[in-house]
């Protein structure tokens, strides 16, 4: 009897003795955890944005769509990044006629551990309608994180170029022709526009801005031969070439 007194007494103890033992270890843990971000209040780390992960480089959205704007994230080290670490990030969206329509300066947990070189995708924006037909570019840029406030990476930020209710058309230049100093044309499917002229060799002769009304422009051809007219309009992304002679 006295010997199972003795072994339950012994037993309760040595429940007792390992609980502490684990509190004890999970106390040093969590200390060490607190103790290395206090110690890290002023040291610095690189993380960049690497890409605008939606909308999509070269998108053409249909006017008054809605789209996620998600970027991506990535530690280049040398520290890692704690779960429970906030990051400081810039998102700006501007058209190509006004310039910035909207800016935002955010601050976001990072929701999972980041080693060296690990990456993360963030959703700054849910469900953005872009309202304006125009040549849009989403920028954004990332600083340092709450454990590391300084960001050394100097290439910290990333663009992406889009389209919103422009269409893709199909341009022409026909009906060139040279005569009596004068070039004529007849363009199709493209407004204001510039046009460039270059001789065979590839150097650049003229650069003229030109109207969709326009039919011929002034042209000084320097000897006979053949040359290449090319007409572009940089807002569409547009470009048609065609070659012509003079005798």
């Amino acid at each position: 009897m006295i010997k199972l007194e003795l072994e339950n007494l012994l037993s309760m103890y040595s429940k007792r003795y390992f609980k502490s033992i684990i509190y004890t270890l999970l106390t040093v843990l969590f200390a060490g955890i607190n103790l290395q971000m206090i110690a890290q209040t002023n040291a610095a780390n690189s993380q960049n944005v690497e890409e605008i992960v939606s909308p999509v480089k070269n998108a053409l959205i249909k006017s008054n769509d809605t789209s996620d704007v998600i970027i991506k994230i990535r530690n280049q080290g040398p520290n890692f990044i704690l779960a429970s670490d906030v990051m400081e990030i810039n998102l700006s969206i501007d058209l190509e006629s006004t310039g910035t329509i909207f800016s935002v300066d955010t601050s976001i947990i990072v929701g999972k551990l980041l080693l060296k070189d690990d990456f993360v995708n963030f959703k700054i924006l849910n469900d953005y309608q872009f309202t304006q037909d125009d040549n849009y570019q989403i920028c954004a840029s990332v600083g340092g994180t709450r454990a590391y406030p300084i960001n050394e990476n100097k290439f910290n930020s990333a663009c992406t170029p889009f389209s919103v209710g422009i269409r893709e058309v199909n341009v022409e230049v026909k009906d060139v022709y040279f005569s009596n100093g004068k070039l004529f044309f007849n363009l199709k499917n493209i407004p204001n526009a510039n046009m460039e002229i270059y001789d065979m060799t590839g150097k650049l002769l003229l650069e003229k801005g030109i109207k969709a009304s326009d039919q011929f422009i002034n042209f000084d051809a320097s000897s006979k031969g053949f040359y290449f007219i090319k007409v572009y309009n940089r807002r569409l992304s547009t470009t048609a070439v065609a070659k012509f002679a003079v005798n």
